[in-house]
């Protein structure tokens, strides 16, 4: 598998990095915000119709909605694939296996370690970047973040 780069303006992944740190646990909008940062996407808000879209950075620029409010509803649903709520969007701040497979895809052949749950923290380690040690709200948030942060690095 070829290892995922973001290609977007860093300004992007620094706002995701902001989110992960201030995270006190898991959320369904970063878990969608991570997803579009490593699927090639750019986030943007359409306020007027309560939706969170996100927009290829490749040909076609396909624009999808991963986050969308209920009729007469204050909370969002978020989903990889639009109005179908499903499995798709991976629980990346919530789920260790989850957030495993997102280092596994974007920094291929790092090594991770957790510790917790007093103080979560995760260390990535791997070639291509310094090892990584983050500490966070929870031990799959401080591995999101490891991740993030091991991509600024590249």
């Amino acid at each position: 598998m070829t290892p995922v780069t973001p290609t977007k303006p860093m300004t992007q992944t620094k706002e995701l990095e902001r989110l992960l740190v201030a995270a006190t646990g898991p959320d369904r909008e970063l878990d969608a915000r991570i997803w579009a940062e490593f699927d090639g996407r750019d986030v943007r808000d359409d306020l007027e119709r309560g939706m969170m879209l996100a927009k290829s950075r490749k040909p076609p620029h396909d624009e999808c909605v991963i986050g969308y409010i209920d009729p007469g509803k204050r909370s969002r649903n978020f989903s990889a694939d639009g109005f179908r709520p499903g499995p798709n969007l991976p629980n990346y701040t919530a789920s260790l296996d989850a957030a495993s497979t997102l280092v596994e895809r974007v920094v291929p052949g790092a090594q991770w370690e957790v510790e917790g749950p007093k103080t979560p923290c995760a260390t990535l380690f791997a070639e291509q970047c310094d090892d990584q040690t983050h500490f966070a709200a929870t031990p799959a948030i401080a591995l999101c973040l490891a991740d993030i942060r091991a991509t600024l690095e590249e």
